[in-house]
């Protein structure tokens, strides 16, 4: 499990959970407008045209990462370990079908998370991505000032920066990439491991 990745350089993470929706268009224009590669956690029943495919291939090859949050966005918590697995590879199997490629991290609805979690992501040969800063984008759609001050006030080097795809997050995204580069951090993307390890 990671919560955050430190580097030699003050380095960030910019993580968008529950896509792909109506606003992961915009998110993405606005990284790849400022050359920031993000990475994105899809719950599976939300990836279903073509459409969607092809925007998610090309995110791919800009660099981007996606990684899956379930089928349902389901809480594993307290669920045995064979069907937390069963509830990694469902979500994994599709989107990797869908975008065309493999996928390496992994995100838990809500958080919620256990032993058994911890060992369904290993099984599944996924990285479990947590985060050290959460915006509460989700929460404070009304209070962008909120939102900035969660993000100034816990972000450090290392930091993987939790975000979602929604309206607020994309009129807020641009002041909090220029926060982030008052502050002295290079945003990055999640790292990929080596092409050996794959779901």
């Amino acid at each position: 499990m990671i919560a955050h990745i430190p580097l030699s350089k003050p380095t960030v993470y910019l993580t968008f959970d529950d896509g792909p929706g109506r606003y992961t268009q915009d998110i993405v224009e606005i990284l790849d407008k400022n050359n920031i590669k993000g990475g994105f956690f899809w719950v599976g029943q939300n990836l279903k045209t073509e459409q969607q495919s092809i925007f998610a291939k090309k995110m791919l090859e800009n660099g981007h990462i996606i990684g899956t949050h379930t089928m349902h966005h389901e809480k594993l918590k307290k669920k045995p370990k064979d069907v937390q697995v069963q509830m990694i590879r469902a979500s994994t199997d599709h989107i990797s079908k869908k975008i065309g490629a493999p996928i390496y991290y992994f995100r838990p609805p809500y958080g919620a998370i256990d032993q058994n979690t911890l060992v369904a992501s290993k099984e599944t040969n996924q990285i479990l991505a947590y985060w050290n800063v959460d915006s509460l984008d989700w929460k404070y759609g009304d209070k962008p000032d909120l939102i900035m001050n969660n993000i100034a006030k816990e972000v450090k080097p290392g930091s993987i920066i939790l975000m979602h795809e929604k309206e607020q997050t994309v009129k807020l995204l641009p002041k909090v990439i220029e926060l982030l580069k008052q502050k002295g951090y290079d945003i990055a993307p999640l790292p990929v491991p080596d092409s050996g390890k794959k779901s």
